[in-house]
C-alpha cells in the first residue's frame, strides 16, 4: 500500500511535532511509509508552501523539525 499526503498533513506536521501528520511526514522522510508522489502533488505543495502567510509561520520550525528527525 501507498500513501498520499496531503498538503495539510505536511503544514500541519511542519507547524508542530503534536500529532498524527507529524509522525506521518516524518516516517515518510525517514523511508518507513511509502508514498505516492507526482508533478502535480510537487507543484501544490510548493504553491502552497510559498505563500507569505504559511511562510512566516514556519519560519523557525522548518529548520528544527529537519534538525530532529
Amino acid at each position: 500500500m501507498r500513501y498520499l499526503l496531503d498538503t495539510c498533513i505536511i503544514v500541519s506536521a511542519l507547524r508542530s511535532k503534536q500529532g498524527a501528520s507529524y509522525q506521518l511526514l516524518k516516517q515518510a522522510i525517514q523511508g518507513q511509509l511509502p508514498i505516492v508522489m507526482d508533478f502535480k502533488l510537487l507543484a501544490e505543495y510548493r504553491d502552497v508552501l510559498m505563500r507569505p502567510d504559511i511562510l512566516k509561520a514556519l519560519e523557525t520550525v522548518k529548520v528544527s523539525f529537519f534538525n530532529k528527525l
